[in-house]
């Protein structure tokens, strides 16, 4: 066909009328003017240190506040106690005396009326007598027993010893004395002695409290 080689004019196809723009460039104002609304109401907010964003923290102040207490007092030094290097030792409580006493000067027997009288207190001393005087020993507690003369022929005994009971003593107690009477015949040295097993009701004599010596020197 004559002209098939010629290409036919290409049909334009008619141009679509644009649509406005700015629906489009509203609908962007709109949403830039939220998004500036909501960052401003942001950075108006109060933030909870108290301080915009971008501001420099703030400072310390190094003044002491209205809080700060005064100083108290410092209190006394305390001093440690001082512990003892020892022990302590418990000092036991002396034991009543069961021995009878010694006897001081003023206990000497004096002779009265040619008789020499002598008693608790003077055991253990030494007394003189002449010929012809006599001895009188009274002791305190029925249970004492005296022993013969050690020389009789220098001091002889008179008769027994005499026990004279208290009235009203516990039974056992041994309340009341035994008195023993001895006569000086010539010179020389004798010894009169007196034993005892009891001191008292169901008790003992311990160490010398079960005793009693007297010794006799006869003098010219």
């Amino acid at each position: 066909m004559p002209g098939e080689g010629r290409r036919r004019p290409e049909q334009r196809r008619p141009a679509r009328p644009r649509r406005p723009a700015w629906p489009t460039l509203g609908i962007w104002a709109v949403l830039l003017l939220s998004a500036c609304s909501s960052a401003s109401r942001t950075s108006t907010a109060p933030s909870p240190t108290g301080t915009s964003p971008g501001s420099p923290p703030p400072s310390v102040s190094a003044s002491p506040t209205s809080t700060a207490t005064s100083p108290s007092p410092p209190s006394p030094p305390v001093k440690p106690a001082v512990k003892p290097t020892g022990s302590p030792k418990s000092t036991p409580a002396p034991a009543p005396a069961t021995t009878t006493p010694a006897a001081s000067p003023s206990t000497q027997a004096v002779i009265e009326n040619g008789t020499l009288a002598v008693a608790d207190a003077n055991d253990g001393q030494t007394v003189t007598l002449h010929p012809g005087d006599h001895l009188r020993v009274v002791l305190s507690s029925t249970y004492w027993q005296f022993q013969p003369s050690s020389d009789p022929s220098v001091l002889r005994a008179e008769g027994s010893p005499a026990t004279s009971p208290s009235p009203g003593c516990v039974p056992g107690a041994g309340c009341g004395t035994v008195a023993a009477t001895f006569t000086a015949v010539a010179p020389g040295h004798a010894t009169i002695v007196a034993t005892r097993t009891s001191c008292g009701e169901a008790m003992l004599c311990q160490g010398s409290a079960g005793h009693y010596q007297i010794d006799v020197v006869v003098a010219s």
